[in-house]
């Protein structure tokens, strides 16, 4: 039989009460931090799988800062172009009232004359409104108002996109094309076709005149309106209406008393109004996935954020237990230790 020796018994109260202290110490860091991993040796595959739930988190956090920044832009230009409405809802009252020749006289010529141009200026500074510095219908163009005085476009086609989900990306932006000047792209000349993309960057492109859509269309058609009226006609019957030219003419027929050319603006703005609503349709429908996005994230941030706890947060209640169990079984390791390496040779004399 093996003889069991005092340092024999020494060192395995000295193991116990090492292995004791130790649980502890880690007892009162989980009470501290709240956490049940502070370490990635305190559970590997548990921290491996916290880093991937934090990545995931950080990820969304982003996406939700993106369809933040969207949805203001967004909300500004649904607002822009409810002012536009407004603009072109008093033009037609205008027209409607000066389209009689009981209200042709001078004086009343020129008091709406002046409430026209008053109007155009109007749509200018809803064309170049701003989100903080960035001009919300300048396409890329952003660091420059897109329309200048005359009402001519200097932005281009660009849609700035911030990215909702993995591989899924939504506008933040429409161009003024559509809603201002009836266009859906900048035309480009037939005889231009053959040269190279890079000559028609923004910043060599010249500015789109503020000229009717289908003039603009039949020039870069090469058709003359006088040589082929039906091909004209037919561009004209499809083509939409420049909002800014439609008010100085309105105006112009005023100041000459054009009574013609002033009952044209019933029809123009008509279309106008056509085709501000189906930009502010397309704006909805673009803060509508914005929305859902976000509903969609918000979700999968609070099952993250469970998932993340469970995996690395400390049970509170168990923590507590497991110091109050240890700190028994110290004691009682200190004492039973006690009463083993106490006596000495005298005491196996008497």
């Amino acid at each position: 039989m093996a003889r069991v020796t005092d340092g024999m018994l020494y060192n395995k109260a000295d193991k116990a009460m090492y292995r004791t202290r130790n649980a502890m110490i880690d007892n009162q860091e989980q009470a501290i931090s709240g956490k049940r991993i502070n370490r990635p040796s305190d559970d590997p595959q548990g921290m491996v799988r916290a880093i991937g739930l934090k990545s995931k988190i950080d990820r969304n956090e982003q996406a939700l800062k993106n369809m933040e920044l969207a949805n203001s832009y967004l909300s500004v230009t649904d607002s822009s172009l409810a002012e536009l409405s407004i603009v072109l809802s008093r033009a037609k009252e205008l027209a409607i009232q000066m389209s009689s020749s009981s209200n042709q006289s001078p004086d009343a010529m020129k008091a709406v004359e002046a409430e026209a141009r008053e109007l155009f200026y109007q749509a200018l500074q809803i064309g170049n409104t701003r989100v903080g510095e960035h001009y919300i219908f300048a396409g890329y163009q952003t660091d420059r108002p897109p329309f200048d005085e005359a009402g001519s476009f200097y932005g281009d086609m660009g849609q700035i996109e911030v990215e909702v989900q993995p591989g899924q990306r939504v506008a933040l932006n429409v161009t003024g094309l559509k809603p201002f000047m009836g266009l859906d792209e900048i035309p480009i000349k037939n005889e231009d076709l053959g040269t190279q993309e890079e000559d028609f960057s923004p910043s060599k492109r010249p500015p789109l005149a503020a000229r009717e859509p289908a003039a603009v269309i039949a020039e870069s058609r090469n058709i003359d309106p006088k040589e082929n009226p039906e091909a004209f006609a037919e561009i004209q019957s499809k083509a939409g209406v420049n909002i800014f030219q439609s008010l100085i003419k309105f105006a112009d027929g005023l100041r000459d008393g054009n009574t013609e050319q002033i009952n044209q603006t019933l029809n123009s703005i008509d279309k106008a109004f056509s085709q501000v609503l189906e930009t502010r349709a397309t704006v909805g429908a673009l803060q509508n996935a914005v929305l859902t996005n976000t509903d969609l994230i918000d979700a999968q941030q609070v099952t993250n954020q469970q998932l993340k706890s469970s995996v690395v947060d400390a049970d509170t209640t168990q923590v507590y237990s497991d110091m109050a169990r240890n700190e028994t079984l110290l004691n009682a390791t200190l004492e039973s230790s006690k009463k083993l390496l106490t006596p000495s040779l005298l005491d196996f004399l008497k």
